[in-house]
């Protein structure tokens, strides 16, 4: 025997809206500036044009704490509206 639930499915009619709870897991990128003090200068001078030139190393720098700080006010406004913040990361962007 059918429930009325499943007779007013099979006939074509919409069952009523049923609430369910769903986690969702959502990515952001976004490329954005940041001031970092802590890379190293691997070579400087002039070349045979005349040119000045200057090679810098970022590669030990500390990326997260800088993006941290410039898109902190962003983070703490998703999490006031419940969201939880899985993982914060950062690269050097070439």
């Amino acid at each position: 025997m059918l429930t009325p639930e499943e007779a007013k499915y099979l006939s074509g009619e919409e069952l009523p809206d049923s609430e369910v709870e769903v986690t969702v897991y959502v990515a952001f990128t976004k490329t954005i500036k940041v001031n970092v003090n802590d890379y190293r200068i691997v070579d400087e001078g002039v070349d045979e044009d005349g040119c000045y030139y200057r090679e810098e190393d970022y590669s030990d720098c500390d990326l997260d704490t800088p993006a941290r700080e410039q898109t902190c006010a962003d983070v703490d406004s998703m999490e006031q509206k419940g969201w939880e913040l899985d993982a914060f990361e950062t690269s050097l962007s070439k």
